[in-house]
């Protein structure tokens, strides 16, 4: 009643979890030719019990697969694993082998000293770079450089909508020279390299992130020379300054065409869109139903204008596509 969270721990379903990710993996990896890839994806370290974590490394090691798991990402996080566990969040990972090069770790904001991001750059654990999300929050990795120069392996997320990676290299490049105080430390080549060969390197994977005999042809193709992009300088510094992601109008996997002209082929995006404002509306309604005293759904939310959200608490939203017609 007082707006403060606890916890509701149910071990067993954790388990159960990690138990059909273990039979999805062993049943579907490697699939198709190497298309399909299973992985260990516990969401947060502050909900997992050690119990779990421990399982969790054992199927790690008999499978030798990647795992990813969210970490040192808020101060609830790790003020929660403080006081349960009586550590760090990165040495609680340690305590049970889960600091290891086949771990992939956003988002590592957080950290109790210099000899936790040491310890990082030993044990070859990736971190996941997800600059925009945090900065909404006002918070940020400090900083890409520091981290880059402890010789941690750092790959690029978004985590976030709209999932935007060229958003995110920018506003990463950005918020680490701010960050650094200079533009010497960090250089636009630097998150290229993160969103390309560390993602490879944080799966493991040198047929990936790059052009090159033996790799898998996973291309993507950008415009360049748009006007919103400005005079044509540098490819690189021109998608980095003022490209965006409906640049990107073509794609590869593995040799095979799936996107051309702008367009996922297959795809309605009419219908997409469609669905997806359906299942948006039924997942606010069901924040009511998680709240407590389960007030009106339409009370949790917010809109930037106020007066544009005078309608009823319990009616549906308005359709801003057919408000902005008018």
């Amino acid at each position: 009643a007082d707006g403060s969270a606890a916890q509701h721990w149910n071990e067993a379903a954790g388990l159960a979890g990690l138990k059909e990710a273990e039979r999805f993996f062993r049943d579907f990896d490697g699939a198709h030719n190497g298309l399909v890839r299973g992985a260990l994806l516990p969401d947060r370290i502050e909900t997992c019990t050690p119990a779990l974590l421990e399982r969790t490394a054992a199927v790690q090691r008999e499978l030798d697969a990647p795992l990813r798991l969210h970490c040192c990402q808020s101060r609830y996080e790790v003020e929660l694993v403080r006081r349960l566990r009586d550590t760090s969040s990165l040495q609680w990972l340690d305590n049970y082998g889960l600091l290891n090069p086949r771990s992939v770790l956003p988002h590592g904001i957080l950290h109790s000293g210099e000899h936790e991001l040491q310890r990082l750059a030993d044990t070859g654990a990736s971190l996941v770079h997800c600059p925009v999300v945090f900065a909404r929050e006002g918070d940020a990795l400090d900083s890409f450089g520091a981290y880059r120069a402890r010789g941690i392996n750092l790959a690029m997320g978004t985590d976030t909508f709209p999932a935007d990676m060229l958003d995110n290299l920018r506003q990463g490049l950005n918020i680490a020279r701010v960050k650094e105080g200079d533009a010497e430390h960090t250089r636009m080549l630097d998150l290229y390299n993160a969103a390309t060969l560390g993602g490879a390197q944080a799966l493991g994977r040198d047929d990936l992130g790059r052009l090159a005999p033996g790799a898998r042809a996973d291309i993507t193709v950008f415009r360049l020379g748009t006007f919103h992009q400005g005079p044509f300088f540098d490819p690189l510094k021109n998608l980095f300054t003022a490209g965006r992601g409906d640049d990107c109008i073509a794609s590869f996997i593995d040799g095979r065409s799936v996107m051309q002209d702008g367009q996922v082929i297959g795809a309605d995006y009419a219908d997409l869109q469609r669905r997806a404002d359906a299942l948006f509306q039924k997942q606010m309604q069901h924040h009511a139903e998680r709240a407590f005293g389960n007030p009106p759904w339409r009370t949790l939310f917010h809109s930037a204008i106020p007066f544009a959200d005078s309608y009823s608490a319990d009616a549906p939203l308005l359709d801003a596509r057919a408000l902005s017609a008018h």
